[in-house]
């Protein structure tokens, strides 16, 4: 009876035998999704934790984009599209390209590079695409993980971008811990309302600027995707005036998103948090941050302008006080957009309200310094950086 028993459990053994072989091991745990997929390959490469094969994976499509896409596109992002995984001797990774085939018309280019562990070669196989025309695209900003996520769950697109966010705001603005980028429930971004090369002021450098609308009027903000100032290298911190700052080629890839979108206005949320795990292998500066600088004191806190008409910020050693923010189900996020810049914007531009000017405006010291429209500080009331 036990020889009958050791039979039996070795011919399921040799049974099983074909299906361990045919088995797929992935080469990205489940738990690192949140901060591999739609990530680009080189900044996976760059800045990522090591996945086997994917470095020459990225080589293999940027020598070979014209091969793969046609001898006239143009590839914007090429990014991991699911889990990559090895079956036997192969390694399959499942890519999703954002490309440019004319001047205006783009689409989302499934494709599946598979390599040879063995002899290291390399095939790809082109799988469904989808034109943007045909997307509705989402977007959602996590402010303390300084990330975009763009998604478009219908047709399995995800892209992820990290940014650089504005200084933190200890309680001089608002009565908490707030950051200078506001916070937006109801945000859009608009094919209307985007520039691809903003010159003035020069620091933009002749980069794309994408404007923030917000609430259901869609009104006009002035907080804006747009390069490190200047074409700095980029920095993943909490370092701005309340603009949110991307790598160059990530923000030309935001432009065309909004700019040839089928819709006028994409819907964006910007929020301490996003509604599901996600971040970017690109290494945050969590050793520093900036803060609104008090000119006052303890007591009497007060805050005071730049030479750019700007919120006066200062830097700080050591880590950014995240702990402090959260998105709480009552915040009124308008009362966030309070800052000075805005202050100036009004009484520079606006006509005077036909019950008077608010005392919370005309009472602050500040208020006296905000300079009349001249030609040479007009551009200042629209942006800030």
């Amino acid at each position: 009876m036990k020889n009958f028993s050791f039979s039996i459990k070795f011919l399921a053994l040799l049974l099983c035998l074909p299906m361990v072989a045919n088995a797929q091991t992935y080469l990205v745990d489940r738990a690192d999704e949140y901060k591999t997929l739609g990530v680009r390959l080189g900044d996976l490469v760059r800045h990522g934790d090591t996945i086997d094969g994917l470095s020459s994976v990225n080589e293999y499509v940027l020598m070979n984009a014209n091969t793969i896409f046609g001898a006239h596109e143009q590839l914007h992002i090429v990014s991991l599209k699911t889990r990559p995984y090895t079956q036997r001797d192969l390694q399959v990774y499942p890519l999703q390209a954002f490309v440019q085939y004319d001047d205006d018309d783009f689409y989302f280019q499934n494709i599946t590079v598979t390599r040879n562990s063995r002899t290291g070669s390399l095939i790809f196989t082109r799988d469904s695409s989808i034109d943007l025309q045909r997307t509705k695209l989402e977007m959602e900003v996590g402010l303390i993980d300084r990330v975009l996520l763009i998604t478009d769950k219908a047709n399995d697109i995800r892209i992820s971008f990290p940014l650089g966010v504005g200084s933190f705001d200890m309680g001089l603005l608002n009565d908490e811990v707030s950051l200078m980028t506001p916070r937006f429930r109801t945000g859009f971004l608009s094919k209307r309302n985007v520039i691809k090369s903003r010159t003035r002021p020069r620091y933009f450098a002749g980069k794309p600027f994408v404007r923030v609308l917000w609430g259901d009027d869609k009104e006009y903000t002035a907080i804006g995707f747009h390069a490190q100032p200047n074409l700095d290298p980029f920095i993943r911190a909490f370092d701005s005036s309340g603009c949110l700052r991307m790598q160059v080629d990530d923000l030309m890839a935001l432009y065309y998103l909004v700019r040839f979108n089928p819709d006028l206005h994409i819907p964006i949320s910007i929020n301490y948090e996003t509604s599901e795990s996600v971040d970017h292998p690109f290494p945050k500066r969590d050793h520093s941050h900036r803060r609104v600088e008090n000119v006052g004191t303890k007591a009497n806190p007060m805050y005071t302008l730049n030479r750019d008409r700007l919120i006066q910020t200062h830097v700080v050693n050591s880590a950014p006080p995240v702990q402090f923010l959260i998105d709480f189900p009552e915040d009124d996020y308008h009362e966030y957009f309070t800052y000075s810049s805005e202050m100036c914007r009004i009484k520079s531009f606006e006509r005077e309200p036909s019950r008077g000017w608010s005392p919370s405006l005309t009472d602050n010291p500040l208020w006296e310094r905000c300079e009349e429209r001249t030609r040479r500080n007009r551009i200042y009331r629209f942006f800030v950086h």
